[in-house]
Order: structure tokens, then sequence, then C-alpha cells
């Protein structure tokens, strides 16, 4: 074998295997906030002047609102199948979907309290909370509509403001309960027929938790990021952070960390951390992600102030060696 080509079978095994170079993030900025991204590098979010927008291979399409709908209309996830996930400022319709063809669908009220959604599975089962009644729900396009999700009857006693932050395709919710008015706060993961199962007892600030396909939930406490899978609780890299605020079906994180006093945008895969900067920012300016596609080479995030202003939209874009795409390894789903 010749010299040229040993030398290109290692160069091709190296890419492939990850023993070469880090890869680099490049970043670009977004006329819109982004809120979510999927597979097929649909990216929805919102503009200032325009509502709510999805963007794909550089084209920004505006989501018209619902008609005889009440606005502010948002858009707030995306599904793996396109399917986009919206709110309102109706009561009577707190929530609606963005379906392809321009089909839109409108959600209608929960039992009690005003329903802000937050996510939506393949199946378009919805999660989300009604903030002014402190009750978590799941939706489902079916006859049953609205469940309520109530915390475990093992918390203590008194009312709790219960919220549902995500859903995985199997119909699994993840959320939490605080005991008003300071805690303290409880993960909390909810079966398909919304049995609550306590995953963690919180004492200090912490994040929304996240679940996965393969039935993974992981949410950060005291700056410690942790999953849960089968009943079994690890602990993740990085330590020590400040927040975990997106987690990819193949299990990237992604997050802010504060390192010598200057805060910055963060993402980890089986261990390994890059830091996520902006650059040619002011002095204190972080990036702050919000959602992450499964093959981990785009996240989606914000470029924020140090006093919490979100100045724009902002995309990082992983760029592998030679140019070949490699993806994040997607884990083997399980029933939970």
């Amino acid at each position: 074998m010749c010299t040229s080509a040993k030398w290109t079978i290692l160069l091709l095994v190296l890419a492939i295997t990850g023993c070469a170079t880090a890869p680099r993030w490049n970043m670009a900025t977004l006329s819109f906030v982004p809120t979510a991204i999927n597979d097929a590098g649909v990216i929805v979010g919102n503009d200032a002047t325009n509502g709510p927008v999805s963007y794909q291979n550089g084209t920004v399409t505006l989501l018209p609102p619902l008609s005889g709908v009440s606005g502010p209309f948002s858009a707030l996830d995306v599904a793996s199948n396109g399917t986009i996930l919206g709110s309102t400022g109706d009561s009577k319709f707190p929530g609606m979907f963005w379906l392809s063809g321009g089909v839109r669908i409108p959600l209608g009220p929960a039992p009690v309290g005003f329903f802000v959604p937050k996510a939506v599975n393949s199946h378009l089962a919805v999660a989300g909370s009604a903030f002014d009644a402190l009750k978590a729900y799941k939706w489902t396009a079916n006859a049953v509509g609205y469940t309520e999700l109530q915390p475990p009857a093992t918390l203590p006693p008194g009312q709790h403001d219960t919220r549902s932050t995500d859903i995985n395709d199997a119909g699994f919710v993840v959320g939490f309960a605080i005991k008003p008015p300071t805690g303290p706060a409880h993960i909390i993961r909810w079966s398909p027929d919304a049995t609550p199962t306590l995953l963690d007892n919180l004492n200090s600030i912490f994040s929304s938790p996240h679940i996965l396909n393969n039935g993974a939930a992981y949410w950060m406490n005291g700056g410690s990021v942790i999953r849960n899978l089968g009943g079994t609780s690890t602990f993740q890299q990085p330590p020590q952070v400040d927040s975990l605020d997106a987690v990819s079906q193949a299990g990237r994180l992604a997050g802010t960390k504060t390192v010598n006093g200057v805060r910055h945008g963060w993402t980890s895969y089986e261990g390994v951390v890059n830091f996520l900067d902006l650059p040619n920012a002011p002095s204190g300016d972080f990036f702050r992600p919000v959602d992450i596609n499964t093959c981990g080479n785009s996240i989606v995030g914000v470029h924020m102030r140090p006093n919490g202003e979100v100045v724009g939209g902002v995309l990082f874009s992983r760029q592998s060696l030679l140019a070949i795409r490699q993806c994040d390894a997607s884990p083997v789903l399980t029933t939970q």
C-alpha cells in the first residue's frame, strides 16, 4: 500500500474515532431568539417584530397566528416530525400547533388555570403547567385531552406548585414540585398513566429536568448535573455549573458555568467538556444554550448580558476534522 493511501486511511480513522484534534465550534448570529431545534435543522423561535418564526437552510418563515385567537403568540418547541408547538394569550385557546402545509390547530383550555405549554413529542402530546393554579398537566391528542400530573403522596403535606417541563415520545413526563413559598423542591417523573416517581429532593438552586426517549432524566441540583436511568442516579461532567439548559437525545449536555469569575457557555458529551464563548463580545457577556439536535453538531441559544438581558439568537455549529459529519451516538431505547 502506498504511503499516501496509508495516511488517508489513518486520517479517516482518526476522524471517525475522535482521536484527532478536538472539533471546532463556529458561531453564527440569528435574526430571532431561538427556542428549539430538531434533527432536520428546523429552528423555531421568536422575532421581536414579527413574532413566531421557523428557520431552515438560511430561510426564515413567519408562523401565522390563529384567526380569532388573542395573542401574543410564541413558538416554543419543535418535534422530530416537524410539528411546532406554540402558546397564545387567549385563555380559551392557550396553545396551538403549526403543522405542515400551513395547517394550524388550537389547543383548548385546561380544566383549571391558564395552561402554558412547554414541550411536545412526536405524537403531539404536550407537557406544560398552569402557573396561576399551581398545577402541571399533560395534554394528548385524543378524547382524554388534559391529565393533571400530581406530586407523589409521599411529599410533605400541603399545596405544591407543580410543573411539567419535558416529555418523551413514550409519554413519560418530567418536572418538579415546590412547596410555596421557599421549598423544598422535588424532581418528579410521571409515567404515561400519570403515576409519579420521586427522583430527587432539592434544597438549593436547580434547573428544570429533561427526559430522553431512552428514559434518562437529567437535571441540575446545587451545581451538580445528575442523570437518572433505570432508577440509578449518576453525576455528569462538568462539576459546579451555573445551569443545565439543554440535553440532546444522544445525551450531549449544555449550559453555563463560571470559571475564575467569568461565565461561559459549555457543552459536554461522554465526559468531554468544551466551552462555547462569544467571539468579540463585551466583557461579561456569555452564551446560554436552549437546545441541541441529536447529532450534537448544532446548539442554539442566546447571547446574554450579565444582567440577564437577551441580546439576540446564536447558533453554534461543530466543524469536525476533514468536514466529515461526525455525530454523537444515540442511546438504545428503553421502556421508561
